[in-house]
């Protein structure tokens, strides 16, 4: 695996708590997804436990369905775009992802705001004009994936 696999994972990882908020769903929820505990992920969301590429690929593929399912979701895949896919992202996106990535490091750092807080201050920006130009297609998904595999395959 490509160190920039192993970026996005760390990348998910570190807004896994948001990401499953917007998705407006309880860690039991994502839990029972990926036939996994709330608690394991709670320990995923606050780096107890190391997130594997398989469990990235599993939630990668619940959150590609959830946002083909439900296109009033869109706002998720711009959030997953912007917080997990970085390296694929142009000069307005880039733009965007600098001012959503310093709010998200402001809330986390702060003691006083919580995830959950972090989370609904995203969605809000999200939904705002400040991602307004985005769109997400439904080859979003198989972009990250073939990403993947095309690193992995590779000796």
């Amino acid at each position: 695996m490509k160190q920039t696999d192993d970026h996005k994972i760390v990348l998910l990882q570190e807004n896994l708590a948001i990401i499953r908020r917007i998705a407006n769903w309880t860690a039991e929820d994502l839990g029972n997804m990926l036939g996994l505990t709330r608690q394991a992920i709670s320990n995923l969301e606050r780096g107890k436990t190391k997130l594997t590429k398989a469990q990235y690929i599993a939630i990668r593929a619940i959150v590609d369905q959830e946002i083909r399912e439900n296109p009033e979701k869109e706002f998720l895949g711009q959030a997953v775009r912007l917080l997990v896919d970085t390296d694929d992202l142009s000069d307005e996106e880039k733009l965007s992802f600098s001012k959503v990535n310093e709010l998200v490091k402001n809330l986390k750092a702060s003691k006083k705001e919580s995830a959950t807080v972090a989370a609904d201050v995203l969605t809000a920006t999200l939904t705002a004009s400040l991602l307004a130009p985005l769109v997400v297609t439904t080859t979003v998904g198989a972009s990250w994936l073939s990403i993947l595999i095309k690193n992995s395959t590779k000796k």
